[in-house]
């Protein structure tokens, strides 16, 4: 037997009150330590990834310490 279709709501998602369960804010992508996330492009191959901004300047891929898979250590953040 087929299950009845769920109910349509008109709830607003951003009107749920409680603070996101990974902590992010989401009026900001800055977090304490004044490091920011951005999404960052190699130097050398254009490979795209998730990054994190660091107020000196520094890019760092999340999740990637040695850098972009092509061995470059050079990114530039994508507006």
């Amino acid at each position: 037997m087929a299950k009845p279709p769920r109910a349509k709501t008109n709830v607003d998602p951003s009107s749920r009150a409680g603070p996101r369960p990974d902590g992010v804010d989401n009026e900001s992508n800055v977090e304490d330590n004044g490091k920011r996330k951005v999404a960052a492009a190699c130097r050398s191959c254009s490979n795209v990834y998730a990054a994190q901004l660091w107020p000196d300047g520094t890019i760092q891929p999340i999740g990637r310490r040695t850098g972009c898979e092509c061995g470059y250590e050079e990114f530039d953040v994508i507006e």
